[in-house]
């Protein structure tokens, strides 16, 4: 038996207030809003989104024993994951934990919040019952989490070519650093970054460094903060292996 769902793509994710109609009339409704933006609408798979996949499973066979078995597994289970990382002998909340495995997923529509991933990480466990070891799921080890964010604060200290310039240099100084942390589409190769790493202060330096009308950048000073506005702050030159990636 073949099981497939069907819909409308990426373009059925539509603005808050954009769906103003029912596709069939129901009793006593007269007016129908969303009042959230919708998402987890994706297009057809590509060609070679398809190749990667069949030729994980080839390899995994349907069973998660190594890290990248797991990684590819939970992919499988839902298109809105964009990110997934294993991270084995850790618990949920990133501690050490012997025979615990903990998936991370970054989900597409990350910047909507947690509205979503209730029903991915669903999808993830419902998907990998079937294909990881039996104790893993009845000792509770097994952990689908969504990444914990950290804020980067950024000073750069930047000398423009004349006085005229000072503003469109900050201006696309900061588009281009907006732009350059994006997890999804970020970094230098415009594939984001890998849940678990940070930029250092050079990476950031390069990012800035060809703005038309930029001198030179003289200083940088970063700091990095876990779990919002007013979170711990993270130190980026002891930054180990929990789970989490950068925004």
């Amino acid at each position: 038996m073949v099981e497939y769902t069907s819909g409308g793509g990426e373009h059925t994710n539509v603005e808050t207030g954009r769906v103003a109609q029912l596709d069939q009339e129901i009793g006593f409704i007269s007016q129908v809003r969303n009042p959230l933006p919708l998402s987890g609408g994706c297009d057809i798979e590509g060609m070679e989104e398809a190749l990667a996949r069949c030729s994980a499973r080839i390899r995994h066979q349907n069973r998660a024993v190594t890290v990248r078995d797991y990684e590819d597994i939970a992919r499988e289970a839902s298109r809105s994951i964009r990110r997934v990382k294993c991270f084995p002998g850790y618990d949920r909340q990133g501690r050490p934990s012997p025979g615990a495995v903990t998936l991370v997923l970054l989900l597409k529509d990350f910047e909507q919040g947690n509205t979503r991933f209730g029903f991915v990480k669903e999808q993830v466990e419902e998907y990998l019952k079937d294909k990881v070891s039996g104790d893993l799921l009845h000792t509770g080890k097994l952990a689908v989490v969504e990444p914990d964010f950290i804020r980067i604060s950024l000073r750069a200290e930047l000398t423009a070519e004349h006085f005229n310039a000072v503003f469109q240099v900050k201006k696309l100084a900061v588009k281009r650093l907006e732009e350059f942390l994006n997890p999804l589409t970020g970094n230098f190769n415009g594939r984001g970054w890998e849940i678990g790493t940070l930029p250092n202060n050079l990476q950031i330096k390069n990012a800035i460094a060809d703005i038309p009308g930029l001198v030179y950048v003289r200083n940088i000073y970063i700091s990095a903060f876990a779990g919002g506005p007013g979170g711990r702050e993270v130190d980026l030159d002891a930054w180990g292996a929990a789970p989490t990636v950068c925004r």
